[in-house]
């Protein structure tokens, strides 16, 4: 049934006239391949399971939107104002059931995607630096920045700040704008002492950075420290089948896990399950990704590919790669809008 519907969307995809989701779909669908054939017998599900939703699902999703025209320029704007409606019915529900308490959920999410969901917020909020409005700027970037500090998650911080960096340096002209970040930043500190947050992330980012050892090794073992002995461990079986890894799936049976079933780093995961040449394999699809992105000069989209592309560093098994899949089969089928990133009175009469 899988091969029906993929060779189905295939053919769909390639009667469309679009050749960067042509290459992505073909990218896709050889990596699912050899995905499948490093998945080994009695995980052999799992393996499929999670390589089936990070290039599969994806790649079928195109399909729903192959016959909307995309603008990229409308994208930002969608998604910041989903995601405003997520954050006012999230601090409603927190303030009912338990405002400080992390276990208690942001509303329709856990801690984790509204963190997560808040980084995207901040990054669709870019369209509006970038076309010159400065006050909504500022007041959006401090909504979803408080939002992500509330949230007491670690990863999305690295992840916003290899997307910025992006987002910002692709635009030359627009770094005489970087004092407007900075005192956006200068803001979200403020408003974050002043109302009183206690931000379970930038506490234990602050214990880490102050002595990673102790951190580690001690209070952070919970945490960030935890991580770090899971990847220990998946070198180890690096080490012992460096070329093939112990297959798709295998990481917990390989080091007797029961509660635990990957590493929390995808890269880690893929490197020590399919071992070097199977890393090699899913590099050369990230390649293909960032050509894409590079060709089609897009503003946006490609800030929030890189965070979800950092973020799986830190967060969730392989199939978590299709968030930033769903951004890059959006980006496909959008056409750049470059009027709509204009402060050019011609562009915008």
């Amino acid at each position: 049934m899988i091969c029906v519907i993929s060779a189905l969307v295939v053919m769909l995809i390639f009667h469309y006239n679009n050749y960067y989701l042509k290459l992505f779909a073909v990218a896709s669908i050889v990596v699912f391949i050899f995905f499948i054939y490093y998945s080994i017998g009695n995980t052999y599900y799992y393996g499929f399971s999670k390589s089936f939703l990070a290039f599969l699902i994806p790649l079928w999703s195109s399909v729903v939107l192959l016959g909307i025209r995309w603008n990229e320029s409308e994208i930002p704007d969608l998604l910041v104002d989903s995601i405003l409606l997520i954050v006012v019915f999230a601090v409603a529900y927190k303030y009912e059931y338990g405002f400080y308490n992390r276990n208690v959920r942001f509303g329709i999410v856990g801690p984790i995607p509204f963190g997560w969901l808040c980084a995207i917020g901040l990054l669709s909020n870019y369209k509006n630096l970038v076309v010159g409005k400065i006050f909504k700027f500022i007041v959006i970037s401090m909504i979803f920045a408080i939002g992500l500090l509330w949230s007491g998650s670690k990863s999305p911080f690295i992840g916003i700040m290899l997307a910025s960096a992006y987002g910002y340096l692709a635009i030359p002209s627009e770094r005489k704008r970087i004092p407007i970040i900075l005192f956006t930043l200068l803001c979200v500190v403020s408003a974050y002492y002043f109302f009183g947050f206690e931000s379970r992330a930038i506490d234990n980012i602050a214990d880490f950075y102050q002595d990673a050892d102790v951190y580690v090794d001690g209070s952070g073992a919970g945490s960030i420290g935890v991580r770090f002995a899971l990847y220990d461990m998946s070198f180890e079986l690096v080490k012992k089948s460096p070329f093939f890894g112990v297959g798709v799936g295998g990481w917990a049976d390989a080091l007797n896990m029961t509660r635990i079933l990957y590493p929390h780093n995808a890269y880690i995961e893929v490197l020590s399950e399919g071992g070097i040449t199977l890393f090699f394999i899913f590099m050369l699809y990230f390649l293909i990704i960032f050509i894409i992105i590079k060709k089609k000069r897009m503003i946006v989209l490609p800030t929030i590919i890189i965070f979800y592309l950092s973020v799986i560093n830190f967060s969730g098994d392989l199939s978590y790669f299709r968030y930033a899949a769903y951004f890059v089969v959006l980006g496909c089928i959008t056409r750049r809008d470059v009027s709509a990133y204009s402060t050019d009175e011609k562009y915008n009469a």
